[in-house]
């Protein structure tokens, strides 16, 4: 089976991080394998953005944590 897929639809899957070989398996799959391709995808992503979400909260946390102590130091020196 090779199904026709409008071009914006396999532009935003590559845009999205596809291959282009996913993009193929768009057209050549029945619909439960395209679904479920693309369900892993994006439960990849989504992993991908809380491990990125808690390292900005390490990040934050390690910057809040600079700044207190900083602060105190200068300000026992200005003293």
């Amino acid at each position: 089976m090779n199904r026709e897929i409008r071009p914006e639809l396999l532009q935003c899957m590559l845009d999205a991080g596809f291959s282009e070989a996913e993009t193929e398996t768009v057209r050549s799959e029945d619909c439960c394998a395209v679904f479920s391709m693309l369900e892993a995808h994006r439960r990849r992503l989504l992993c991908e953005v809380h491990e990125c979400e808690r390292n900005i909260g390490i990040i934050d946390y390690i910057i809040y944590q600079l700044k207190k102590d900083l602060c105190a130091k200068e300000s026992k020196n200005g003293d």
